[in-house]
């Protein structure tokens, strides 16, 4: 796995932004079906504390960690349990890429690793 697979949200900053702002709005939207809250107060607060793992302010004003969150969100969580459930009865290699260089290709977005989905294979090939 990539440190940051959504990089690739940060191709329009205003989108992202905007998405963001929907999520800051509405704090209970980010919180997964699989926590079965269904008290819609407590979804926003378990929202606000999921936010807060992520910074310290709004999502649309910190896009570097609306990326992380998105990243952890939609991949990095899944793939992690995935692989700790798999471990229980099998070998399992899992590693972390998690390097931003030149051959990245990737617009660059203040206090985020710039590395998504692939482009670990631009670094392999070389």
């Amino acid at each position: 796995m990539n440190s940051e697979e959504a990089i690739s949200q940060a191709s329009s900053l205003g989108s992202l932004k905007k998405v963001m702002r929907t999520y800051d709005d509405d704090l209970s939207i980010i919180v997964n079906d699989d926590f079965h809250i269904d008290n819609e107060t407590i979804q926003t607060t378990v929202g606000e504390n999921i936010r807060t793992i992520y910074t310290d302010g709004l999502f649309q004003d910190d896009l570097a960690s609306s990326v992380r969150f998105i990243s952890d969100s939609r991949y990095s969580i899944n793939v992690v349990k995935y692989a700790q459930l798999v471990s229980n009865v099998t070998d399992v290699y899992f590693y972390q890429f998690s390097y931003d260089g030149d051959l990245a290709r990737q617009e660059k977005l203040k206090c985020v690793i710039s590395l998504s989905y692939g482009q670990r294979y631009n670094y392999k090939n070389n």
